[in-house]
């Protein structure tokens, strides 16, 4: 074994510096922002400068790759450039001008996991087969753990010496410095090691056939591939199940067709290379067979996803696991025609769909919300809402009606406000309104009642007279009793390691009094101050 020596580690950082100049630079971006930004509060530039470097460091990586394997270097890094013009139009777009909500989070991971997906790709665009695919592919889950490893080591050295100076010493070299060292550790260091593991052209288009090592190969063999045969024994049992009964399958097997399609997916690309050495004739025949008995339980699946969207309507979820469904199908169908000769369709398949079906103004989550939003809408008017957008007095007046789609019309109203915000409803209800619209509950008098929990920005004074203030506390909804303007309940909370009951009795009046404001209120009870943010009296 050659020995490391100082000159050839400094060797290897100065060749990684040259190879990977722009994506260090994005790196060093990333940990000053995650320094700088510390965990405070949310504001669009932290956003982007996290989100902007994060994103940028390994789109640069994956051209680099991509430019040492083009010949025209002039016509590429126009490319490069054009691409590198439009995602920081991107990341300023989603940080500053959109509201962060379910639209934009699923965008952002689309073109995230797009990113990554091309660094593994790009190298090998002009390939035949994909053993150059599949070697750089586990050379770089061995390498990123081993990566992580190092910084994990180093972190803890680190933490430990610090700890130490303030035991032995009593001496505290700055604030945060547990978070800082994390930072640098795992957000620069890490990656910085990644990067100099990665191997150069000549050997990333080494066509050798070697397959997976006899430790990780036993793991195939005797974890996954007995207990994918043990799904398939359960699904099938429960097709027959079904035709016996003439019953339609459950939705929940949906999540079992999932995870078997998952595992028939590792394991077909973890025995890749078998097919092209011989013997592995098991492999051989796993991978020939394996997804013509996947199909067909592909359309338990089908069934479920059209129940589950039949009983309870459309939502983002919904959508993306039918499409993830017809992808399966495609795999299967792909893998039956082909012989599985070519693996890397599959990861390009699902991320195109992705891609589709999260960026642009044909996204899953905007055609969730305008259905939604319409079928509200229409639903409130068919159950003769005085006006719209509601007020909270439009409100209670409309929640008092018996209608059986009442429960309906409010959990998709408080489902449409947690997943896309207040602000796109505005045409629905007002802000104040939208505030209070809870998920709909069995006792109509009140809804939700809770003590705020009070950061240190808005922090609660203890009144006079009184020793101490609850954060927390839980209340059984169905036990609370209204006698005239009277409304009583008991507080369950813990203080110093006992669980204590405390009696509460509230005015009506005064909730009444309070129940429009847009700020925290505190009301006088017999024993108690209670500080109400959400509650409802109808």
């Amino acid at each position: 074994m050659k020995k490391l020596t100082l000159e050839q580690i400094s060797d290897s950082f100065i060749l990684s510096c040259k190879r990977f100049p722009i994506c260090i630079f994005f790196l060093l971006w990333l940990a000053v922002s995650l320094v700088y930004f510390g965990s405070g509060d949310y504001s669009d530039a932290k956003f982007f400068n996290i989100f902007y470097s994060a994103s940028t460091a390994l789109l640069t990586c994956a051209l680099r790759l991509w430019e040492e394997e083009v010949e025209d270097l002039k016509r590429c890094r126009v490319i490069q450039g054009a691409i590198h013009v439009c995602w920081l139009a991107v990341a300023v777009y989603i940080s500053f001008y959109c509201d962060i909500n379910q639209t934009v989070l699923n965008s952002v991971f689309a073109l995230s996991f797009t990113i990554a997906i091309a660094f593994f790709i790009v190298p090998f665009f002009k390939d035949n087969d994909d053993i150059s695919l599949w070697k750089f592919t586990f050379h770089t889950f061995l390498i990123s753990i081993l990566s992580f490893a190092v910084a994990q080591i180093l972190m803890g050295g680190v933490l430990l010496l610090l700890e130490s100076f303030r035991q032995l010493f009593g001496l505290v070299l700055w604030n945060d410095a547990a978070y800082d060292v994390a930072v640098v550790c795992n957000g620069f260091i890490a990656p910085f090691l990644f990067l100099q593991l990665i191997p150069k052209h000549d050997k990333m288009h080494n066509d050798s056939v070697k397959g997976l090592p006899k430790f990780m190969y036993g793991i195939i063999h005797y974890l996954f591939i007995p207990l994918t045969v043990v799904y398939l024994i359960t699904l099938y049992a429960y097709a027959v199940k079904i035709l016996l009964l003439w019953e339609l399958p459950e939705g929940w097997v949906s999540w079992l067709v999932t995870v078997l399609m998952t595992l028939m997916t590792i394991i077909i690309i973890a025995v890749y290379p078998s097919q092209f050495v011989e013997g592995h004739d098991v492999d051989k025949k796993i991978v020939k067979w394996l997804p013509m008995f996947v199909l067909p339980l592909l359309l338990l699946m089908s069934i479920g996803i059209l129940r589950r969207i039949s009983d309870y309507g459309i939502t983002v979820n919904r959508l993306y696991i039918s499409l993830f469904n017809l992808w399966c199908y495609g795999v299967c169908i792909w893998l039956i025609v082909s012989k599985a000769r070519r693996i890397v369709w599959i990861p390009i398949s699902f991320t195109v769909l992705l891609l589709l079906s999260s960026v642009g103004p044909q996204n899953f989550s905007s055609l969730a919300f305008s259905y939604l939003k319409s079928d509200v809408i229409k639903s409130l008017k068919m159950t003769k809402v005085a006006k719209l957008p509601m007020d909270f007095a439009t409100y209670k007046k409309w929640i008092k009606q018996k209608d059986a789609s009442m429960g309906d019309i409010i959990n998709n109203l408080y489902y449409l406000k947690s997943q896309f915000g207040n602000k796109v409803l505005t045409d629905i209800a007002d802000s104040l309104t939208l505030e209070r619209i809870n998920s709909f509950g069995e006792d109509k008098r009140i809804l939700d009642i809770e003590i705020n929990n009070v950061g240190e920005e808005n922090a609660i004074m203890i009144p006079c007279g009184y020793k101490h203030i609850i954060p927390a506390y839980r209340y059984n909804e169905h036990k609370v009793k209204v006698d005239g303007d009277k409304i009583s309940f008991i507080v369950e909370y813990v203080a110093n390691g006992q669980k204590l009951k405390l009696p509460i009795d509230i005015s009506i009046k005064k909730l009444k009094s309070i129940e429009n404001s847009k700020y925290i209120v505190p009301v006088k009870c017999s024993n108690a101050v209670l500080y109400f943010s959400v509650f409802f009296i109808l």
